[in-house]
């Protein structure tokens, strides 16, 4: 696809599979074409895209990752992921790139999960104050 950079990219997962963070994004699809907002949706879980607004990166996921944050053209990244590996990119992008990154918390267990490891706090909270 060749086409000039959406406003705002969501990396994420889209359906299927059906449930939690996927519908999630589906349901926000027609607020945000409501809304005007150009968007792109990267579907980092699954094959299924609909050859416009939703791409599939499953198949290489983590070296498209990798790429986008280096490459990637949208000015705003939209990050639905609970992987502290994620948000230290999404934080290098925020930094070194001038990128508005926003992260979704979405795992109750997350903060206990941090909280047991002094270096998952270092690294949570260094991304953290870099993110939106």
């Amino acid at each position: 696809m060749n086409r000039e950079p959406a406003a705002l990219a969501i990396i994420s997962g889209y359906p299927p599979p059906y449930g939690g963070v996927t519908v999630e994004v589906q349901r926000l699809r027609p607020l945000l074409e409501r809304r005007g907002v150009d968007y792109i949706i990267y579907n980092a879980v699954s094959a299924s895209q609909d050859g416009g607004r939703v791409v599939s990166v499953c198949r290489w996921r983590r070296l498209w990752t990798l790429r986008y944050l280096i490459t990637g053209r949208e000015p705003a990244v939209y990050l639905m992921s609970d992987r502290l590996v994620t948000w230290l990119l999404g934080a290098f992008a925020a930094s070194w790139r001038g990128k508005r990154v926003l992260v979704q918390l979405r795992n109750s267990f997350l903060a206990d999960w941090i909280a047991r490891s002094p270096v998952r706090r270092m690294l949570a909270g260094f991304a953290l104050r870099r993110l939106t």
